[in-house]
Parts: C-alpha cells; structure tokens; sequence
C-alpha cells in the first residue's frame, strides 16, 4: 500500500510541474475542472452485476501540444449489490497522464468536439459493505485502482464545454473471497469549466 500512496504523491507533485510547463510552451495550455454525473455497471466473481451512481470531479492541467496530467475523484453507492442486500459505497482518487485532441483545428470554437484519451492510477476505497479477509469480514477496504478510457466534450464556449460521454474501464482489487479483482464500466457526462492560460 505505501507503494500506492507513492504513485498518488507524486502525480500530485507533477501538477505544479505541468503549470510551470504550461508558460514554457505558448500551445495548447489550459486546465480543465469537469463535474459530471456518473453511473458505473460492475461485474461480480459470481457472474452477477449491478448499477451504482454518483458523480466525479476531473482536474486536467494540459501543458504541451495536448499533453498533460490528469486527477480524478469518483464517488458512487449502490444499495444491492447481491441477493444479501449488502450495499456499497466506494470512492476511487485517481492520477495519470492524458492526451486531447480536436475538431476542427481551433479548439474552442462553438460547436467544436473535443476527445480525451486517458491513463490513471490511483486508491479505491470501498465502505459501508462486506469485504471478506482472513481476519474476519470488514465493513471498508481499500486497494489500488487501474483507470483506462476516455470523453468527448461538446465546446459551448472558449470556457465552457458539454461532456457529452466519459466511458472508463476501472479494475480494483477490494476483498470478494474469490478472485479479489473487480472489473467496472463507468459512464459520466457533465459540464466543463476551461481556464485558458
């Protein structure tokens, strides 16, 4: 776990280093803050599945031709998760690089679509369910959290922008007393908040 705790810090001690970038390279520099509803679809070990929903914060700090650093916070609930009725809230904070892209070429234009690409690495913690460990059944455990996707998002304008999709595939690795691997889609959309630099 301290290795975990490692990766977080210093991808947060990047997020000064990419500002910094930012004034080295005149494109392409702008931070991002997305607030989006999020609905995510999770697979048991047993075959079963369910639907959990909350919403999720996004910063992106882009500092050099559509490169930059990307920290995300997701939070979600679902009151059954299997026939026991055992519910589950679980919050995953996450860090990693991301590249953006756009059409047309100007990238806030009105009307403009933008695409992100993503690769985060971060803690999932789980809380208010059973996890089942050798010491007994916990009611919160926590893991490492692997996030891989991407968005697209609608420009409204040069500070505002529609999410218009955010599809991620998340793996975690909380207790289940098989596998202990989790594998979940998630779907977000929501509004953008740009800050030109």
């Amino acid at each position: 776990m301290r290795f975990v705790y490692g990766v977080v810090m210093a991808a947060a001690a990047l997020l000064p280093a990419g500002a910094a970038a930012q004034q080295k390279s005149p494109q392409s520099q702008e931070s991002d803050l997305a607030i989006n509803y999020s609905a995510e679809r999770a697979s048991q070990t047993s075959g079963q599945s369910f639907w959990a929903q909350g919403g999720s914060a996004e910063l992106t700090a882009t500092f050099y031709h559509g490169l930059g650093i990307t920290a995300d916070v997701t939070g979600t609930h679902a009151a059954n998760i299997s026939s026991s009725g055992v519910g589950l809230t679980l919050v995953t904070t996450t860090f990693g690089p991301t590249y953006t892209w756009a059409l047309p070429r100007h990238r806030s234009s009105p009307g403009a679509l933008r695409f992100h690409g993503e690769s985060l690495i971060g803690i999932a913690n789980g809380a208010a369910s059973v996890f089942p460990e050798p010491s007994g059944a916990q009611s919160g455990a926590s893991s490492l959290a692997l996030q891989i996707g991407g968005s697209a998002d609608l420009e409204l304008s040069r500070h505002f922008a529609l999410r218009l999709v955010h599809a991620d595939w998340l793996r975690t690795q909380l207790p289940n007393a098989t596998t202990n691997v989790q594998n979940t889609l998630q779907f977000d959309g929501g509004i953008v908040f740009r800050f030109p630099h």
